[in-house]
């Protein structure tokens, strides 16, 4: 068989496994967290994460102009922020070593065990 180029990107894949509707948005998220998987090691663990949501943001840097989107990213093992254009990683923490979350207009917090000083 000739393999031929993907028209669309991957679905996503829930926790549950259960097959839904293909969404573009979630499929994009998809795609980013394909990328995270070819950059880890190859791990049999690999295999058991899955996408659980995914955020928008907007921001502005320093100078008041507005920065290139951000897409963060929720797995089953990790959180991932990115850049949503070109859907690569920026920087990513695994969910285990994640003490909170804010989200608010404006800013992104996220707080590690260690910041905490209890990790």
């Amino acid at each position: 068989f000739d393999e031929k180029p993907r028209v669309r990107p991957p679905r996503a894949f829930h926790v549950d496994r259960v097959l839904r509707p293909y969404d573009a948005n979630e499929a994009r998220a998809q795609s980013m967290l394909i990328y995270c998987k070819m950059e880890s090691d190859p791990d049999a663990s690999a295999e058991y994460e899955y996408y659980v949501d995914h955020f928008s943001i907007t921001w502005t840097t320093r100078n008041s102009s507005a920065g290139a989107p951000k897409l963060l990213l929720v797995t089953s093992q990790r959180v991932v922020l990115g850049d949503e254009g070109r859907l690569r990683p920026e920087w990513e923490v695994p969910v285990e070593r994640i003490a909170r979350v804010e989200l608010k207009p404006g800013h992104l917090m996220l707080w590690t065990w260690e910041q905490l000083g209890i990790g």
